[in-house]
């Protein structure tokens, strides 16, 4: 590379042809706010920009997560001295989300644990 001369830089690239199997995967969120023991609301899915990625064969999908902001629930409690909670869910698919942020929206406002 030194042939280059100064100022520049490379790298080396994979190519990959159209049958070589790899898939572009996606990162959807999906945010729930419970409120004083009752699911509030559960906002639409939203595909994350700039969060999607090229899954090579052999790799494995991005794994499926959910956030409770243990932060703004002591804030709004210490404040307004209510209880909220809110939940952010991340899927590859925005179904997925969407079902993992209700599902731990119902678990919290049935007082089934914190995190």
């Amino acid at each position: 590379m030194a042939e280059l001369g100064d100022g520049h830089h490379a790298e080396p690239v994979l190519v990959l042809g159209p049958d070589d199997g790899c898939t572009v995967v996606h990162t959807w969120t999906c945010r729930a706010v419970v409120v004083d023991g009752r699911v509030d609301r559960v906002e639409q899915p939203v595909r994350l920009a700039g969060a999607s990625r090229l899954l090579l064969p052999g790799d494995e999908s991005p794994a499926d997560r959910v956030v409770v902001d243990e932060e703004a629930a002591a804030l709004e409690a210490s404040v307004l001295g209510v209880s909220v909670r809110y939940v952010s869910a991340y899927s590859v698919t925005g179904d997925g989300a969407r079902a993992l942020a209700e599902r731990r929206a119902r678990e919290l406002a049935d007082g089934n644990g914190t995190q």
